[in-house]
């Protein structure tokens, strides 16, 4: 949730999708809008108060700025997609990221848990050919992995250029 405890103008407009494919009733997407969901936001954001949001909004509370409904992994590519987003999958095996991913106005990148994206998930990632990308070639955590895409986002942004030449 790193990129909702970000106050960057870079990273303000930030839309967070998570789809939830375990049981009881998969997949289940989380949309969440930052700029509508903080303007809600009475305290502080932290890991603990966005645990509890989530909760609620699962178990059917309205929240401004999140949305709950059935979609998956596809589904989610097709809409980004055609609202010309740009998307890459993070990816171990991925090419070298470099600030040429920030040059276009809305970029996603989509991010596994700790075993990865399904193998049928990768297939619908190659059918529509999005690019795979690399932070190198450790595996992160995916909040790791949010915290310098931020990061780099704002650096690229703001120098024109990464950080030892990414």
């Amino acid at each position: 949730m790193e990129a909702f405890c970000l106050n960057d103008h870079h990273v303000n407009n930030v839309i967070f999708y998570a789809i939830l494919a375990g049981p009881p009733n998969p997949p289940l997407t989380l949309e969440i809008n930052k700029k509508l969901f903080l303007s809600n936001m009475k305290s502080k954001i932290n890991e603990r108060t966005l645990a509890k949001v989530f909760l609620s909004v699962l178990k059917g509370e309205e929240i401004l700025g999140i949305s709950v409904y059935r979609a998956d992994l596809k589904n989610i590519l097709k809409k980004l997609l055609e609202n010309q987003v740009k998307m890459y999958y993070l990816h171990e095996r991925g090419k070298n990221i470099d600030c040429s991913i920030f040059n276009h106005d809305r970029v996603g990148f989509i991010l596994g848990d700790q075993r990865g994206l399904l193998p049928s998930d990768e297939k619908v990632l190659e059918k529509y050919s999005v690019p795979k990308i690399s932070l190198g070639k450790k595996s992160y955590l995916s909040s790791y992995c949010i915290l310098v895409l931020n990061f780099l986002l704002t650096y690229c942004k703001t120098f024109g250029s990464g950080p030892a030449g990414i």
